[in-house]
């Protein structure tokens, strides 16, 4: 709907966002929330497509964003709901600390807090990944620094472009593990990092209670 003033009167407009039913085949309410972010509007809105894909009926609401569109007039466009994502407005500068929780996609993974009030990546299983998007590494790196307390016998983080089987970059050979709470700041060279890739970490090891834990990461040129 539309007013003049918060108080109305208000014109009725129609729909922009149906809910997610329409879309993905899951029940419930979008929830939506529309907000301005560099100059574009965006809307954010909830589906239960993550209890879909894992069969579950109810529960676990994913948050999905589009972009918001306008008419000429100024009204909005009818918003097709997907889970596409919106187009990046800057790449990720991987030559400043990166949080580890900082990513786009994940599978077999946790974030939990540390110390401090700081949050860490915990790999659950081997084979777990994390990945950040549009990573640009300029005219190249040279090494990777990660802060990483290890709490399996044996493992490691292959650093890979692209996608999780992609080119290699690196491999973090983790520590023995001696105790749940040894924090190590480790660093690698790297081969192979230029220009813009999307990064994957994967996490390799002996299966435990967990693999380890990631704090935060860095690379220099």
């Amino acid at each position: 709907m539309t007013s003049q003033s918060p108080m109305g009167p208000w014109t009725y407009e129609g729909t922009i966002l149906k809910n997610p039913g329409h879309f993905f085949g899951t029940s419930g309410n979008n929830h939506h929330a529309i907000f301005e972010f560099r100059d574009h509007w965006y809307i954010a809105y909830h589906a239960q497509t993550l209890s879909k894909a894992m069969g579950f009926s109810k529960g676990y609401r994913s948050t999905h964003l589009n972009q918001v569109s306008f008419h000429a007039d100024g009204l909005i466009k009818t918003i097709t709901a997907d889970m596409k994502g919106v187009e990046p407005v800057k790449c990720l500068h991987p030559y400043t600390r990166v949080e580890a929780e900082t990513m786009a996609w994940s599978a077999g993974i946790q974030v939990e807090p540390v110390f401090n009030g700081d949050l860490a990546v915990t790999a659950l299983e081997n084979g777990a990944w994390t990945a950040v998007a549009n990573v640009d590494f300029g005219e190249g790196a040279s090494t990777f620094t990660a802060r990483i307390c290890n709490e399996s016998d044996v493992g490691g983080i292959e650093l890979r472009l692209d996608q999780p089987n992609g080119i290699v970059i690196g491999n973090v050979s983790l520590p023995i593990a001696d105790s749940s709470d040894h924090w190590q700041t480790i660093s690698i060279e790297i081969r192979g990092a230029k220009g813009i890739h999307d990064l994957y970490f994967i996490y390799t090891g002996i299966q435990a209670d967990k693999l380890c834990k990631l704090d935060y990461w860095q690379f220099e040129q």
